[in-house]
This record gives C-alpha cells, sequence and structure tokens, in this order.
C-alpha cells in the first residue's frame, strides 16, 4: 500500500509502518520513502545534481537557495569581528543579548557562520559553522547586534 504523511519532527516512518503491520496483523515494512517538503521547502521545486551542473554559472547562483534558509525559523545574531573570531577558534561569547537557545549566526557584512546556542547564562556557543571560503551567504533580515 502507499500513504502519504504529514508529520512532525521526531516521527518514525518506518516505526509507523511496523505500527499500521501490527494493526493488520499481517506485519509491513517501508519499501521506499520519499521526504516532499520540509517547512516551505517543497520537492516540486527541487532540481536533480544533473540539471545544476548543466546551468551557467549566472543560472546556478539564481536557483541556489542561501545554506542559512534550512534555519532561517531561528532568531538572528549579528556578531562584533572579535566575537566572531572566538567563536570560529571555538571559543565562547559572554553576555549575548538574546533569548537562549539555537540562533543563526552572522559576521557585521552579513555573511552567514553558522548555528550557535544561547545559554541560559547569556553565554553563546557555536554548534555547527559553515566554511567561509567560496560564496557567502546573504544576510536574513532582522540580525540583530551583539558584542
Amino acid at each position: 500500500m502507499t500513504i502519504r504523511v504529514e508529520c512532525s519532527k521526531g516521527t518514525y516512518v518506518r516505526v509507523l509502518a511496523e505500527d499500521i503491520g501490527k494493526a493488520l496483523g499481517c506485519g509491513a515494512y517501508l519499501l521506499g520513502l520519499r521526504r516532499t517538503r520540509i517547512r516551505d521547502l517543497v520537492l516540486q521545486d527541487a532540481i536533480g545534481l544533473e540539471q545544476l551542473t548543466e546551468m551557467d554559472d549566472a543560472s546556478r547562483l539564481a536557483r541556489l537557495l542561501p545554506v542559512d534558509r534550512l534555519v532561517a525559523v531561528l532568531p538572528a545574531v549579528c556578531l562584533s569581528p572579535e566575537a566572531g573570531q572566538r567563536l570560529i577558534t571555538g571559543l565562547a561569547v559572554a553576555a549575548v543579548n538574546a533569548p537562549s537557545g539555537l540562533v543563526r549566526l552572522y559576521d557585521t557584512a552579513g555573511a552567514f557562520l553558522g548555528v550557535g546556542e544561547i545559554r541560559i547564562d547569556g553565554v553563546l556557543t557555536s554548534k555547527r559553522l559553515v566554511s567561509q571560503s567560496g560564496t557567502v551567504a546573504r544576510r536574513a533580515s532582522g540580525a540583530r547586534s551583539s558584542p
């Protein structure tokens, strides 16, 4: 059987298939799994790697989404050059004026640095940083300044 499931993160679709099989009394497993949407990103808007490599540079850049689009739901924090350098070298930044939790990190030029986490005590640490070699990600609106 083929089913379509709309679910939140943390849903184990393979376990769902097993549970359906148990309920039907015949067992079940996944033969295939295709994710068709993540938030506002839909499969219909995607293109294949082959198509992408056949495009000229201008067309390819126009088609690709900025890497920070995947974390656009997180609050943005703009870091001073000193704070950005500390995070890039693995050090924490003290007294960030933002709510605790995961945040998008940008430098003063608007380049996306990665994802950080602000602890309850206001200390900011890096979680996942992106390489600064190559194309710089566009700045998302709403970035706040921090030390």
